[in-house]
């Protein structure tokens, strides 16, 4: 089995907005409520190996009820930390947690979920609320216009059609607004 997730697999989202990691991170200390702390224990886990999706659920949901339960001794010795990290290491973590196909949910996410109750994980419904696109987006593509001062002659008659074709740049994250066109001979 190889330790690459595969393509089809769906990611996982953590309870962890980046700001509560990063202060994690630069200071030791760990997040303020439950739900952050169990996001924050589960990538940890993660940054080494990604066990199966079930089983990181029941942690979130185990982890957060414990950390609830508890005034703060346990998530002191449970998610202790050097402190002194930078965005650098913010960085890093961020890498490894996307190789491993596990993702911190987006901001507005985490605000309504922590509103709603910062001491229980919310589950399936939490997942599908991460996976939601909350903007669309469009990529133009440039066409080709012949100059009006060029006109057809039989020379260009005989040439072969071109049809457009796409190349993804060479970025690390091959972003789709990135995709350039150009020509290749049709047969």
């Amino acid at each position: 089995m190889s330790d690459t997730p595969s393509p089809t697999s769906s990611p996982l989202f953590l309870p962890l907005r980046e700001q509560s990691l990063l202060r994690h991170l630069s200071d030791g200390t760990p997040p303020d409520t439950p739900l952050e702390q169990a996001g924050l224990l589960v990538a940890m886990l993660c940054r080494r190996q990604r066990p199966p999706a079930t089983q990181l659920q029941r942690l979130l949901h185990d982890a957060c009820a414990l950390f609830a339960a508890d005034d703060g001794p346990a998530a002191q010795a449970q998610l202790a930390a050097s402190a002194g990290q930078d965005a650098r290491a913010l960085e890093a973590w961020l890498g490894v947690l996307a190789a491993q196909d596990v993702l911190l949910a987006p901001d507005e996410v985490m605000e309504a979920v922590l509103a709603a109750s910062p001491d229980a994980y919310p589950g399936a419904d939490f997942q599908t609320a991460c996976r939601i696109t909350l903007e669309e987006h469009t990529i133009h593509f440039r066409r080709h216009r012949w100059p009006k001062a060029m006109t057809k002659t039989p020379a260009m008659t005989n040439r072969p059609r071109m049809r457009p074709s796409t190349t993804a740049c060479s970025l690390p994250n091959r972003h789709a607004c990135c995709v350039r066109s150009r020509p290749i001979p049709m047969n």
